[in-house]
């Protein structure tokens, strides 16, 4: 599977840098999962470090159909973990209506739509008591909203701060 050789890899070349005999299964961690590869990567890299990692899709006004949710559930099954889909359609529109901080290419509010699945993935650490947040973002992948300041403005007006990792950008 390339997910696994890929974390193998990262594996390689930075887990000589991580203290890896330290126990970490009581630290529990939610991993923002969108069905994409970075998300995915950046989740089994943080279970192969020994958190608990549980995956969570926050389902929005453009998500999946159930064919596509039935993907999601397939490929965190062949990863070995745990996923719960949250539906927010309803509170997503607030954000698509009225987007704070404006919207990016293709009237897609870039920024706010990952402030806002940020803070779904709050409540719900908060929710299953796990201490962070992690996400697959990458620091210049998507110029509106994986810029340096655009991470920080979604760390911060999540509620999340230094609660949220992003191991892809290490």
């Amino acid at each position: 599977m390339i997910i696994n050789r890929i974390v193998k890899e990262a594996w390689r070349t930075m887990g000589s840098n991580v203290e890896s005999t330290t126990k970490r299964e009581s630290i529990r961690v939610i991993a923002a999962y969108s069905g994409g590869l970075d998300s995915i990567l950046a989740a089994v890299f943080m279970q192969r470090l020994g958190f608990d990692v549980q995956l969570l899709h926050v389902q929005h006004l453009f998500s999946a159909n159930e064919a596509g949710r039935e993907r999601l559930r397939e490929a965190a099954a062949r990863a070995g973990l745990p996923l719960r889909i949250v539906d927010a359609s309803e509170e997503h529109l607030e954000t698509i209506r009225r987007p704070k901080h404006g919207y990016g290419q293709g009237m897609n509010p870039c920024i706010d739509c990952r402030i806002f699945m940020l803070k779904i993935a709050k409540r719900v650490m908060e929710e299953e008591g796990a201490q962070f947040v992690v996400t697959g973002e990458v620091l210049g992948q998507r110029p509106k909203s994986q810029h340096h300041k655009a991470l920080l403005q979604a760390s911060e007006e999540s509620g999340l701060g230094d609660r949220l990792l992003r191991p892809l950008c290490a």
